[in-house]
């Protein structure tokens, strides 16, 4: 006991330490099994991950979540793709006879041709009667005027000169300084003939401005008639946006005086043009169904291959050089939609132009692909209390554009046809032709389509191509 009590101090010291030590021992076992667990785990998921990523685990969860995904994203491109179908359909509408017209028990569409049908009927030589009367209904909804001709100048100022014959002569008075001589029957004439042409209508237009591709007499092949057609639905909806631009603008004006042409936005149509089909210029190479010519993606002109048109005949003759084709968005005719390109030029407030494009865009699938801005090419009529005293009669002074600066603009623009509109769509199952989207395009376009750009056709175009062994149409009277 004397001992315990004189070592007191050493004993509990080194029972502390033993407990010391103890716990320093169970508390490294449990830091180095805790350390084993989470290596375990860490090589356990690093392997589910190496698992995963050759593919031999699979969550079927994960599996179903992404096939439902997938079959949502095919539903709806189904439903866009038919939406969309559906309205270019209701929205392009081909030209049609008349009962009597073609002497049938109901109207006959004129596309598609139907071959059996124009044979007994003089179809082909009533078509283009009926789209020049189209080409007129169009121009209507512009509300058109057009400047006096000479011979209407010429006659008002006859008929003026007669006038002041019958009427007793004043004394002749000294003209004040400064003072402009008094005016000519011909001055006259101009200034009042002019100025009831400027607000008889809302717009300078007529038939000529939208250069028709077809002549009222004549016998033209299936691929011009159609080519027809699709310049029909393409001036159709520019001279849609031009009215509704005007139809905008002119309610600015209600409470004002303006009338006629000085209250609008477009002031003069020039010209409409329609260039014809881009196509790429892939000629029979035929590359794999995936890429293109050159590895290209489908509907894309290749790197240096260029574009060209397929179009009407023009006044230089079939296959002359026509204008160079933008590529801008280098969209080329394709398996899955047809791409035409188009120019028009009118003179209009400049401020007001980018009202004239938003209208455009909003009509069918357009795209503006280059605009070019210039001095109007026909000089404005001067007028009184704003040009000046209008001086003797010009050709290009008949045109009263009001008190707004104008400028004349070139627009060339871009419209997307899908290619089960034009060219059908084939129902795989039924093994025909969709009797809702029957094939508009005849074959003998098909076959200057092919013979162009190979890449553009799909395999349900080709299976038309034999029928007229790639040029078989109605030939063109000379």
């Amino acid at each position: 006991m004397s001992f315990l009590k004189d070592h007191l101090f050493l004993v509990v010291t080194g029972a502390l330490s033993a407990a010391g030590i103890a716990a320093l021992l169970v508390w490294i076992n449990a830091g180095l099994s805790l350390g084993d667990e989470r290596a375990e785990l860490r090589t356990s998921r690093s392997s589910k991950m190496a698992s995963l990523a050759r593919g031999d685990l699979a969550n079927q969860a994960v599996v179903e979540d992404a096939k439902r995904r997938v079959q949502e994203m095919r539903a709806a491109h189904r439903t866009v793709a038919e939406d969309f179908l559906a309205r270019t359909a209701t929205s392009y509408k081909v030209l049609r006879f008349t009962a009597e017209e073609a002497d049938t028990d109901q109207p006959v569409d004129a596309f598609p041709i139907r071959e059996e049908l124009w044979r007994t009927n003089p179809l082909r030589l009533q078509f283009p009667v009926r789209y020049r009367r189209d080409l007129a209904a169009q121009l209507a909804t512009l509300k058109p005027t057009t400047p006096p001709t000479a011979e209407e100048l010429k006659q008002r100022a006859d008929e003026i000169a007669e006038r002041d014959k019958g009427l007793k002569p004043a004394p002749a008075a000294p003209a004040a300084p400064g003072q402009p001589a008094p005016k000519t029957p011909a001055q006259q004439a101009r200034e009042e003939l002019v100025t009831a042409r400027a607000t008889a209508g809302r717009i300078y237009a007529d038939v000529d401005s939208l250069r028709p591709a077809l002549r009222l007499r004549g016998r033209y092949n299936d691929d011009e008639l159609y080519l027809a057609q699709i310049g029909l639905w393409a001036r159709r909806d520019i001279l849609a946006a031009i009215a509704k631009t005007n139809e905008e603008v002119r309610r600015q004006f209600a409470l004002k005086t303006r009338r006629g042409v000085a209250a609008s936005a477009v002031k003069h149509l020039v010209e409409v043009r329609v260039r014809g089909y881009a196509v790429g210029a892939g000629g029979a190479a035929r590359p794999s169904p995936r890429r293109g010519p050159g590895g290209v993606p489908p509907g894309r002109a290749a790197a240096g291959g260029g574009s060209l048109y397929v179009s009407l005949p023009t006044a230089a003759g079939m296959g002359a050089r026509g204008p160079a084709v933008p590529s801008l968005t280098q969209r080329v005719t394709n398996k899955l939609y047809d791409v035409i390109h188009y120019e028009f030029t009118v003179v209009a407030v400049d401020r007001e132009l980018l009202r004239l494009y938003s209208n455009l865009l909003e009509q069918g699938y357009h795209t503006i692909l280059n605009v070019q801005i210039g001095k109007p090419a026909v000089k404005a009529a001067a007028r009184p209390g704003v040009g000046g005293v209008m001086g003797p009669a010009q050709a290009g002074d008949l045109y009263d554009y009001g008190p707004d600066p104008v400028v004349q603009v070139t627009v060339v623009g871009e419209l997307l046809l899908l290619a089960n509109f034009t060219r059908g769509r084939w129902d795989p199952e039924a093994g025909k032709w969709d009797e809702k989207y029957p094939p508009l395009m005849p074959p003998a376009f098909l076959s200057r389509l092919d013979r162009a750009d190979a890449n553009a056709l799909r395999s349900a175009d080709r299976k038309r191509l034999p029928a007229v062994g790639g040029m078989r149409a109605g030939r063109r009277s000379p």
